[in-house]
């Protein structure tokens, strides 16, 4: 789609209406013409050098060029110029060339680097197209990349007068990319609407009320703006105009996707509706200012369809990790006239480069079950892990407060990569399941995805812990408490079948409601037809399967009396039926419960390992009424029967009956490690202290972060100044900082504690100095909440900010403490560039068991 003004864009967006199943496929948004437009810049002449970066799904890695960024000593190179790899080797910067398209593929782009530099007679505001990178240095700014060449990612820079350089990290063997000229509607506010990657809901007949929707806005001036939209039935001649969302703040030269409402009255229509969405801006007075009085380019027409209440349609609902829209494809269940029963909830994820609304299709439908599809907040997103795990708990909790359903018939499925979710949500969450069914699945990134454990010392059994909710088979008899459904070809060429049969040995030790079917000459994909009589595919849609869910209930948790639970982090995983692990000794370690209930002798007895704080439902576990004698590790402690039923345990020396958790520590909503600071609605706030180049990497560095997770994630991440963090609402939401208390005057507004102290040319982490170039990531409690964290991205000089540009910790897989603090080194030689790394305790302190530092 062209960034020009231009008539209305009409915009048709819905489930496909074949209903046989085939596999399902990536459904992408419109690339961008191919047509070349009058000003377009495209890349021609470059360098390009062979892969120097080393590091999979690692916190650590290695790359000489990050490292003389990082440096400051990175300067053109000129062909034939040699690197030095971290096995020694050189390499060497080889002149290429693009073809006519901007497009180029060379063995070297597999992994390694592009440099295009471009000269520019102006200064000037353009757009960024390019796919095939992880990311992209313009002009020493990082940005994120289009890793999966959706097309959709469209970059506004600043081109300087003069050269420009553009350091582009390629991953999928080729890159491909233009220059757009702007033209945004009105020079005073320079911000254009993107439709390419527009989130639209279907509207359902007879049910009225506001439906969610968002749209890419581009701000391509040099000042933070204040945008939002409103919309009109477009359809109607005496439509009512209305504000549809708030204002969001787009700084300079970036990108936001906004959320909007539409409006709908719920009538009948077999045609779609049209809606007109317009762009306004708040200006420095409060006044809004729309942008439909000043061009044609600050409105679109959206046309939406109208489903009947049985129709497979996808549901829109605003996401409470950062404030965006997302969706999930609903195939409701076709309960046949005269039944009374409720159907029940199958949660189906799917593979890698699937749209939900595509694994939605590849389903027969089902009389006694809703098909809910989630969409890992992208067709590749996080493997179901970090984000996609939050993603397919908050549909599953937005499906279930929607849809009438038996709260006991719960299912979890999927395919693939929604194999591997499968074997993940069901073990992290084994009571929320009555049965699970993963399909051609891998267990986790240690058998399929290529990760690797370092050779152990302190740091790095430290480093491992963050990693261990990856590592699936550590929860492996957290699936005894459902019945399970292994489904693989025996020819699988992209999964191998020995991840299910792996999966399969080792829950037969103990498992007592099993079943595993390979389908000989299977592959990763594969339908039988019609043989079976169903309209689904048959590797993922496979009747045993629903057969096994058909007799499966999840119990009552009154009904429930023994419990053998393992969680590796409440802040993931605290309960099982009527017990939760609250606090551990030693966090993200495997922390276990193996307890048995007598409710007539007002009796719990049972062993634990490393849990430091037990809360127990005695309404739910024990006939109410008397003391209670709970017998823990050998320990009894007899009781009163407590006036709420939860009665807290806290295990020092002994086990004892304590209030409950101590106000302001850690506790299943607020947990660490610094992954976990990047939800509850979390906003990111860049300091404006400091020297010019301190205040760029500031700026840059927070706008990058953001892309990433629109990339990644579809967020709508809000980004915002020290400055500005007063005029925005922020109470109650978790905060990233970035930048350092001296230059981030947000710290001392938000009464910042963290006893990781970061200065000028040194960190203090209690009594120790570190001193050097360090990079600094902590997460700490926000101040006067129980809930909400801050989390921090900063550095003790300019070289340390800039460490932290291309640190993995919005990529799945990658497990971070709650504090990190290296140096350049790590660049150069990996694992010795660690300088301190640990969790802080129950209470958010340091703790020397914990830690490791030099």
């Amino acid at each position: 789609m062209r960034i020009l003004p231009a008539l209305a864009l009409l915009l048709f967006l819905g489930c496909a209406t074949a209903d046989r199943a085939v596999a399902p496929q990536a459904q992408q948004p419109p690339a961008p013409e191919n047509a070349a437009a009058p000003g377009d810049i495209r890349l021609g002449e470059c360098l390009v050098l062979p892969p120097v970066f080393r590091g999979t799904r690692s916190f650590v890695f290695t790359d000489p060029v990050e490292h003389r960024y990082v440096q400051g000593t990175l300067t053109p190179p000129k062909a034939g110029e040699a690197v030095t790899a971290p096995d020694g080797k050189e390499v060497k910067w080889e002149a290429a060339k693009a073809d006519a398209e901007g497009e180029l593929r060379h063995g070297s782009l597999a992994g390694g680097y592009l440099w295009w530099t471009v000269k520019s007679e102006v200064e000037e505001a353009r757009v960024l197209v390019a796919q095939g990178h992880i990311g992209v240095y313009v002009n020493g700014e990082p940005r994120f990349g289009d890793p999966y060449s959706t097309g959709y990612v469209q970059l506004p820079v600043l081109m300087k007068k003069g050269e420009n350089h553009f350091v582009f990290r390629a991953i999928r063997g080729f890159a491909k990319a233009r220059l757009e000229l702007v033209a945004p509607p009105n020079a005073r506010y320079p911000a254009v609407m993107m439709p390419a990657d527009m989130q639209l809901p279907d509207l359902v007949e007879g049910k009225a009320g506001g439906y969610h929707g968002a749209m890419v806005v581009a701000n391509c001036g040099g000042s933070a703006l204040k945008l939002g939209f409103s919309s009109v039935r477009a359809d109607l001649a005496a439509g009512k105009l209305r504000f549809a969302g708030g204002w969001w703040s787009v700084q300079p030269y970036s990108t936001c996707k906004i959320p909007f409402l539409v409006h709908y009255e719920g009538e009948a229509s077999d045609k779609p509706l049209e809606y007109q969405l317009s762009l306004e801006v708040l200006t420095a007075g409060g006044v809004a200012a729309p942008f439909q009085g000043i061009s044609e380019a600050g409105k679109t027409t959206l046309q939406l369809h109208v489903k009947r209440a049985g129709e497979r349609r996808n549901v829109t609902f605003v996401s409470n990790i950062d404030g965006s829209v997302q969706y999930y494809a609903l195939r409701p269940a076709q309960v046949p006239a005269g039944v009374t029963a409720k159907p029940g909830i199958a949660l189906s994820l799917h593979g890698a480069s699937v749209e939900a609304s595509g694994q939605a299709g590849a389903y027969g439908d089902k009389t006694w079950c809703h098909i809910v599809c989630p969409t890992n907040r992208r067709p590749f997103g996080y493997d179901w892990e970090d984000w996609g795990r939050l993603d397919a708990l908050e549909v599953l909790n937005h499906a279930r407060s929607s849809l009438d359903h038996d709260p006991s018939m719960l299912y979890l499925t999927g395919h693939s990569m929604g194999g591997h979710g499968t074997w993940q949500l069901g073990a992290h969450f084994p009571s929320m399941f009555a049965a699970i069914a993963p399909c051609a699945g891998w267990r986790s990134f240690y058998t399929y995805g290529g990760k690797r454990d370092p050779e152990m010392d302190d740091f790095a059994r430290i480093m491992r812990r963050a990693d261990n909710p990856s590592d699936t088979p550590l929860l492996i008899r957290n699936h005894a408490q459902h019945g399970v459904f292994i489904v693989h070809g025996d020819a699988d060429e992209t999964v191998p079948v020995a991840e299910a049969r792996a999966m399969r040995d080792a829950l037969k030790e103990f498992h007592k409601d099993l079943h595993y079917y390979e389908q000989p000459g299977g592959g990763h994909w594969y339908d039988l037809g019609d043989e079976n009589g169903d309209t689904g595919a048959d590797c993922l849609d496979y009747q045993p399967v629903w057969d096994l869910f058909a007799r499966r209930r999840v119990p009552a948790s009154h009904q429930v009396r023994e419990i053998d639970f393992t969680t590796i982090s409440p802040g993931i995983s605290d309960k099982c039926h009527w017990a939760a692990v609250w606090q551990q000794h030693r966090p993200f370690e495997a922390s276990r419960i193996q307890l048995r209930a007598d409710p007539n002798m007002h009796r719990i007895v049972g062993t634990t390992s490393n849990v430091r704080l037990l809360r127990l439902d005695l309404d739910s576990a024990l006939r109410k009424g008397g003391k209670a004698v709970i017998t823990l590790d050998g320990q009894a402690i007899e009781t009163e029967w407590p006036a709420t039923g939860l009665l807290w345990l806290e295990r020092g020396e002994a086990w004892q009956v304590v209030p409950g958790a101590a106000e302001g520590a850690k506790n299943p909503a607020r947990y660490g490690g610094f992954k976990d600071a990047f939800r509850n609605n979390f906003i990111i706030v860049y300091g404006t202290g400091g020297d010019a180049e301190t205040q760029q990497w500031a700026a840059a560095k927070a706008r990058m972060d953001a892309e990433h997770f629109y990339v990644r994630g579809n967020g709508s991440v809000e980004v915002v100044s020290d400055k500005e963090l007063a005029t925005v609402r922020h109470q109650g939401r978790n905060v990233i900082l970035v930048g350092s208390p001296s230059t981030n005057s947000a710290y001392e507004l938000l009464g910042v504690e963290c006893p990781i102290q970061v200065q000028s040319g040194k960190v203090q982490i209690g009594g120790k100095t570190l001193t050097g170039d360090l990079a600094v990531l902590a997460v700490v409690p926000r101040p006067g909440s129980d809930t909400a964290s801050i989390g921090v991205i900063s550095g003790t000089s300019l070289a340390g900010m800039r460490l932290t540009n291309r640190l993995p910790y919005l990529s799945s897989g990658v497990g971070v403490p709650d504090f990190v603090v290296l140096d350049a080194r790590m660049l150069r030689d990996g694992a010795s560039g660690l300088r301190a790394c640990g969790y802080l305790d129950c209470d958010w302190q340091l703790s020397d068991s914990d830690m490791a530092l030099k």
